[in-house]
This record gives structure tokens, sequence and C-alpha cells, in this order.
């Protein structure tokens, strides 16, 4: 049996187009996130992905109903932002990674996809020399990361029970896989030492106390903090501390926000050492 779906290609078709787009591929059961295949007998591949066209069709004959599994990391090329609906998951992640964006200013164009309840899923291009794991509501209650070692379903693959399928809101074949903001990429990595969200749900709108004046310097120190070199980061997170404490003193900014801000940065340094006394909760 062959899946069809409404523009009359069936999922083996868009497995092949993802494949020679760059995305190693893997059949997965519909409904749940994992494959098929394993690693053990796909050549040590994650989740049995591949970008062998003939060996992807030889998967969709063996298991002809099989959703469309891609694996995130280097391989592919991307991570992906995943924010969970109320609908689909008992809270409202999609609610709380707009209210991150509309603080920082905004992302990028990106590729980007909705699940069958919705869930919104952010693409963005791997980046160099950065660890992305895999994470579940590190970033913040119901935002997941999909990086290194993890997977993603995608369009036109179905659920059973939803009456729609993964699809596209810009597919990747007419946009582009942008960059992440170094803000949000900086989360990102933050995120896998988290088991759970760095700070209640609450916290994520911005203070009323919180001006743009305060929240621009306040990004201001955040990517000094980001792009500080070695030898020179714990002066510039210090320095970074004492001027935005000064706004902080002044009401320009929450304590709240300026102390999840700068501990997320001081954090994604390099040299940051999980098991120090810095906490996201303190």
């Amino acid at each position: 049996m062959t899946v069809q779906v409404k523009n009359g290609l069936c999922m083996l078709d868009h497995a092949l187009k993802y494949a020679a787009y760059g995305w190693g591929v893997f059949p997965s059961p519909p409904g749940e996130k994992k494959s098929y295949k394993s690693a053990q007998y796909s050549g040590g591949s994650n989740w049995g992905n591949t970008k062998d066209p003939d060996a992807i069709r030889r998967a969709w004959a063996r298991w002809p109903e099989a959703n469309i599994g891609i694996a995130c990391g280097p391989e592919s090329g991307f991570f992906v932002i995943e924010a969970d609906t109320q609908d689909g998951h008992g809270v409202n992640g999609v609610a709380n990674l707009k209210a991150l964006i509309e603080k920082h200013g905004g992302i990028p164009e990106t590729v980007q996809a909705l699940s069958p309840s919705d869930s919104w899923h952010l693409y963005f291009a791997w980046p160099d020399h950065a660890d992305i794991r895999n994470s579940t509501g590190g970033i913040a209650e119901g935002i997941d990361v999909r990086g290194n070692g993890g997977m993603i379903i995608a369009a036109p693959s179905v659920k059973p029970g939803r009456p729609l399928p993964y699809r596209w809101i810009k597919d990747p074949f007419s946009h582009q896989l942008a960059p992440c903001p170094d803000w949000l990429l900086a989360l990102a990595i933050e995120a896998k030492k988290q088991p759970a969200k760095l700070h209640p749900t609450s916290t994520l709108q911005s203070s009323t106390t919180d001006t743009s004046y305060g929240l621009a310097a306040l990004e201001r120190e955040v990517q000094a903090i980001l792009r500080a070199e070695n030898g020179q980061q714990e002066a510039t997170l210090n320095g970074a501390s004492l001027k935005i404490g000064s706004l902080v003193a002044g009401g320009e900014l929450s304590f709240a926000t300026a102390k999840h801000d700068l501990l997320v940065a001081g954090c994604a340094m390099p040299n940051y050492d999980p098991g120090n006394k810095w906490t996201l909760d303190a």
C-alpha cells in the first residue's frame, strides 16, 4: 500500500526529495517518534538514517505505511526548536516561545513546520563549534530542543486520530535554513544542562519594569558575554553584571529578567563548569 497525500506524492517520494536535499531520512511508525530501523544494522547511523535513494526505496517497500523521520544534527545540517501546544501536550509552549521571541526582538525567517497537534517547529542551520543536544522543557515549559542524536517527524507524515498531517509553514525547498540567533542558541545549548524548565512560565513575559532601554542594554551585554574571548570571559561577565545591576537599581529592568539572561549567557560560555555554584533556579 502507498500512503497518498493531497498533492499526489507518496511518503516515499517525499523521503527521496528530503534525502536529495541533504537530510538523513528513515521510516517511522505512524504515531510514534522512533524508527523501524536501528543504528546497529545501519552502519551506526542514528535512527538508521540514510541519504541513499536505493536504501530508502527498500525501506518503504518493507514499511509502506511509514511516516518520514529525519535525523537532526550535523548529518542533516539542522536542529529544531519545538514548542508544544495546550491541546497536544497540556502546556502552551507556543505562547512561551513567542514571549521569548518578542522579548529578544524576533528571529530570522527560516524553515518552519506544524505537527498534527499544531506544535511549532523552527528549523535552524547547524552551527559550527556548538554542541546542541536534545532537551525537554529546558528552555522553558513546553519548549524542546532536537539536536545531535535527535529526530523530527516531517511532512506529510500523519498521526492516527488527528485530522491534519505534519505540514510546512515555510518549506525547505523555498526557504533557507537560517542561523539561530545568539540569544536562542545560548538557551538551546544551556537547555541540555537543565532537567526542567529554567524558570516558571509566569516570568517569561517581560516585567512591567522592563523598559525598552533596559532590554536593549541587557541584550548588548549578553552579546558581549557570548563573544568574549578566552581569558576575558570572567572580566566581561563581571563588567556586564555591574552595568545591568545599575539598571535594575534604576528601575529599567526587573531583577528576574536581568538574573535570568545574565545567567544563561554566563552558562553558555565555553569554559562554564556545570558543577559550579551557578544555577538558574537560585
